[in-house]
């Protein structure tokens, strides 16, 4: 819209007022990914002078770097599971009955397992709110209520990062405090647990391996 309504130049200007704003940001919270709001900056820097040879053998370059960790994300995509949450969903759905089971999701991963169901099916989370996955204020159970009030299913997501990955005890690293108290009861309490890992892809590599396990009651069927 600026670009369609004001010159060349006064776009770049406008946009560029921005620039020190989406850097703090960026500084403040900042992700892999991010990246690319790096090449957009750098982008509309030079696009004005657009004609200059080196300033278009430059974009080029990047153009074509960009299209190749594209190629390579769609092939880590095709060849391998991104997300479990659609093996998860099956998984429920031959559970007999699931329908009027007690399924929690701890944290706000789980929603995406929501997708396949026609409503949803975790009664700890709070539907009216529009936001209610991203809130920390949202309704969830916390995990010692859910510790008092246990469900035949329970969801739980963890999240291990590209440099523990290959670390086999990895996933205990990030089991601690009131989580593994939690995992700890339900292991106790004879729950039956299975394990769904899907991997999150950036350029050429895995950035975060998601796991989902599923802890279910022995005696629900």
């Amino acid at each position: 819209m600026l670009f369609k309504y004001n010159s060349l130049e006064d776009s770049i200007k406008i946009i560029t007022l921005f620039m020190p704003l989406i850097l703090l940001l960026m500084m403040l919270h900042c992700q892999m990914w991010h990246i690319s709001v790096l090449f957009e900056i750098l982008f509309i820097v030079l696009i004005k002078d657009i004609d200059k040879k080196l300033v278009k053998i430059f974009i080029t370059a990047m153009l074509l770097i960009q299209i190749l960790w594209n190629i390579q994300s769609v092939s880590f995509d095709y060849n391998s599971l991104y997300s479990p949450a659609k093996e998860v969903a099956d998984f429920i759905k031959q559970i007999d009955d699931y329908e009027n089971k007690k399924i929690y999701g701890i944290n706000y991963m789980p929603v995406a397992i929501q997708p396949y169901f026609e409503k949803n099916i975790f009664e700890n989370y709070n539907t009216d709110k529009a936001n209610y996955c991203w809130s920390t204020s949202n309704g969830y159970d916390t995990f010692k209520e859910v510790e008092k009030n246990m469900p035949d299913i329970c969801i739980i997501p963890i999240t291990v990062f590209n440099k523990d990955i290959e670390n086999p005890d990895a996933i205990s690293k990030y089991i601690k405090g009131d989580l593994k108290n939690l995992i700890e009861k339900l292991e106790q309490d004879k729950y039956t647990k299975y394990k769904f890992i899907g991997n999150i892809y950036l350029k050429n590599f895995i950035t975060e391996q998601h796991n989902f396990f599923v802890y279910v009651k022995q005696d629900i069927n």
